[in-house]
């Protein structure tokens, strides 16, 4: 029985990143594709007490920002450092592959 691939021990934004670009190589470039890659790497958790335990990130993310106070601060920081790295590692291998001829529409920051 062939079951799916395990990603165990992998930050869900890096999965999620590396099988956009697949899913992105892999497309006729001849026929328009619509991807919707939402990271939900930036959260708070669904519990009573938020900031007991429900938000993660990769350590050595985590550990670039030593100089923050809270703990909850730091992972946070991570989570959002993150996400930066995932849309900006999708979009440039995606550009390097030369899928954006035409449009590419990509939110990073909400307005201020």
């Amino acid at each position: 029985m062939n079951g799916p691939k395990s990603l165990n021990g992998t930050y869900d934004q890096v999965a999620f990143s590396q099988r956009a670009v697949e899913i992105i190589h892999d497309h006729d470039k001849s026929s328009p594709l619509y991807i919707y890659l939402a990271y939900h790497n930036v959260h708070d958790a669904c519990i009573a007490d938020r900031f007991s335990g429900g938000l993660n990130a990769p350590m050595e993310t985590v550990d670039l920002y030593k100089t923050t106070v809270r703990d909850t601060w730091k992972v946070q920081a991570a989570m959002t450092t993150e996400l930066d790295y995932g849309v900006s590692w999708t979009s440039t291998n995606c550009a390097s592959l030369r899928c954006f001829q035409r449009d590419l529409r990509c939110l990073r920051r909400l307005p201020t």
